[in-house]
């Protein structure tokens, strides 16, 4: 099994879409949404949007979403790893740790000296691949605000 790991750019809107779609369908979600490809292609042509996939022949087998973050106390900028997955059936053979390791590669090749990604305190698999990957756990408390009023 060969897979490559690579950062989409603007003319893979359906890679992107594919992904995007699984990421609800492993969220649970049952109605997926799926923004056009003519958003898409503008988001993936963004320098400060990153999009890396691993793939497996023509079959996305995981990917990952990230934003950078602009600071405003100094010059610095900072790359916040967004959602993350990898398909059940490729779980456990280092997909995960490569999509992070070309992300840190951006982030080098950017001079990003800071990532950062949250996780669910009870997702053991993933605190797991976050350290391993040399990333250094604090306890934080999220408050997230839900802006639109369920009709």
């Amino acid at each position: 099994m060969s897979i490559e790991v690579y950062k989409l750019c603007e003319s893979d809107p359906l890679l992107a879409k594919s992904l995007f779609c699984w990421f609800q369908e492993d969220d649970g979600v049952e109605d997926l949404t799926a923004a056009s490809d003519e958003y898409l292609k503008k988001l993936l042509s963004r320098d400060d949007f990153h999009t890396i996939i691993a793939i497996n022949g023509d079959k996305i087998v995981g990917g990952l979403t990230a934003y950078e973050l602009s600071g405003y106390k100094n010059e610095e900028t900072e790359m916040y790893l967004f959602e993350m997955g990898v398909y059940d059936a490729f779980r456990r053979q280092g997909i995960a740790t490569r999509l992070i390791e070309t992300l840190k590669d951006i982030c080098r090749v950017k001079g990003i000296e800071e990532m950062f990604v949250g996780a669910w305190a009870d997702n053991v698999p993933a605190l797991k691949l976050y350290e391993k990957t040399g990333g250094k756990g604090i306890k934080v408390v999220e408050f997230t605000y839900k802006l639109k009023e369920e009709g």
